[in-house]
């Protein structure tokens, strides 16, 4: 429910799948994040930059993000990779950014 309406319907596999899945890291300061479709940076305190990598597919996400920083001979700090949990799914549907039901049709 969110402003009196349903917000979210399905099975919990079906709402949880509604969500990408997401791959975390922190970026020494100094160190640009890569260019990258689904890569969003931010401050992270300590001159670092937090990176978060959404993706319906954690894998490729995963390679990606990682495969760049051996590339680019970088350490990822506190690498996170994590499928998306309720926690988001609230947090979604509070921001009204969540889906309505497991299709994406609106109710």
């Amino acid at each position: 429910m969110h402003a009196g309406r349903v917000a979210v319907a399905g099975t919990l596999a079906e709402v949880l799948a509604s969500r990408p899945a997401a791959v975390t890291a922190e970026l020494d300061a100094g160190i640009g994040p890569p260019r990258m479709p689904g890569l969003s940076s931010a401050s992270a305190g300590h001159g670092r930059t937090a990176l978060r990598l959404e993706s319906a597919d954690l894998t490729r996400a995963t390679h990606a993000l990682t495969g760049w920083a051996l590339d680019a001979g970088v350490v990822l700090h506190r690498l996170r990779v994590t499928g998306a949990g309720l926690d988001e799914v609230f947090h979604a549907v509070s921001r009204g950014t969540g889906p309505a039901d497991p299709a994406g049709r609106a109710r």
